[in-house]
C-alpha cells in the first residue's frame, strides 16, 4: 500500500462524505495518523457548524481508563470549537454537570444533538489500542460506539488501525460472545 499526499488528496473527499453522512469506517493502511491529522486539521473544510472533528490517539489513553472520563473528555473538546450552536453548547453544559455520563444519558445527548444537526465525529487513532484497555473498559467503550453511531445520527466514528474488520470482529467476537459484532456497521478503507 501506497502512502503519499496525492493518495491523501483523492481520499480527503470520500471521508468527508462518509463523516458527514454518518458512515462510520475503518482505514486499514500505512501512514494512517497523517491522514487523520489532515483531517481533523481541515475542520473548517467540513460543515463544521454541523460535524465537529475530534482527533483521538488511542496509544494515549490510559489502560485503566473510564468510559466516563472517555466521554466526560471528547464532550469537553467540544465545547471548546467556536462555532456549536447555543443548544448544543447547552446540551454539552447539562450532560457535564451530571454526576453520572452513563450510557442511556450520553445517547440521548447524541441523539438531542443529531435534532439539532450536530455530530460528533470522533477519528480514533491507532485504534487497536482499545484491545488493550481494561477489559470493562473495552467492552462499554466498544458498545458504546457501536450504539451511538448506529442508533443516533450524533456521532460517526472513523478508526484507523493495523487490524481489518474481520480481525477486529474475530478478536471482539470473544467479548462479547452473544451479541452483534461490534464493527458490523462500519465500512472498511484500503488505502492504495
Amino acid at each position: 500500500m501506497i502512502d503519499s499526499p496525492a493518495t491523501h488528496d483523492l481520499t480527503l473527499p470520500r471521508l468527508f462524505n462518509q463523516l458527514n453522512s454518518g458512515q462510520s469506517s475503518l482505514i486499514v493502511s500505512k501512514g494512517k495518523t497523517s491522514l487523520l491529522k489532515q483531517i481533523a486539521g481541515r475542520q473548517l473544510q467540513a460543515n463544521s457548524d454541523h460535524l465537529t472533528i475530534l482527533y483521538v490517539d488511542c496509544k494515549d489513553l490510559p489502560h485503566k481508563l473510564s468510559p466516563e472520563k472517555f466521554w466526560r473528555d471528547v464532550l469537553k473538546d467540544v465545547a471548546k470549537q467556536e462555532n456549536l450552536s447555543e443548544k448544543i453548547r447547552a446540551l454539552i453544559e447539562k450532560a457535564l454537570k451530571e454526576k453520572e455520563l452513563d450510557s442511556f444519558f450520553l445517547e440521548d445527548y447524541f441523539e438531542d444533538a443529531a435534532k439539532e444537526k450536530h455530530r460528533i465525529a470522533l477519528l480514533l487513532d491507532h485504534a487497536d489500542h482499545l484491545l488493550r484497555l481494561e477489559l470493562e473498559t473495552t467492552k462499554t467503550l466498544l458498545s458504546q460506539f457501536r450504539a451511538f453511531s448506529s442508533l443516533t445520527n450524533g456521532l460517526v466514528l472513523l478508526f484507523a488501525a493495523q487490524r481489518t474488520l474481520t480481525q477486529f470482529n474475530e478478536q471482539t467476537a470473544l467479548l462479547n460472545p452473544h451479541g452483534s459484532p461490534y464493527f458490523n456497521t462500519y465500512l472498511e478503507i484500503h488505502l492504495d
